[in-house]
């Protein structure tokens, strides 16, 4: 039994990650939003495929880093390591295609 302060990963993030309108909630507050949104959405979005309560349904390991490796580019804008611009969403969705939700 866990103590009444812990609380599982999965069961907290699957909620907000699967309603856009509060996945940028769960960004550390201490960026006061120095940070491209547009990348940390795209790994948002491939985190809620990788929770997926399917094993089979969940994207592969070298998709996965196919598709975080493109967010460590440095974005010329703000000079963050993680450019929001460049994810391969066609991995994403070759993997999630015909495959249930990860509830």
């Amino acid at each position: 039994m866990r103590p009444a302060r812990e609380q599982n990963l999965t069961e907290w993030a699957l909620p907000v990650l699967k309603e856009k309108k509060k996945i940028l909630n769960i960004v550390d507050p201490r960026l006061l939003g120095d940070y491209p949104v547009k990348g940390f959405m795209k790994a948002a979005t491939l985190a809620y495929h990788c929770l997926n309560r399917n094993p089979k349904a969940r994207p592969l390991m070298r998709d996965i880093v196919d598709s975080l490796e493109p967010l460590q580019v440095q974005d010329e804008h703000t000079g963050h390591k993680m450019a929001g611009t460049v994810i391969s969403t066609d991995v994403l969705q070759a993997e999630t295609v015909g495959k249930e939700d990860p509830q």
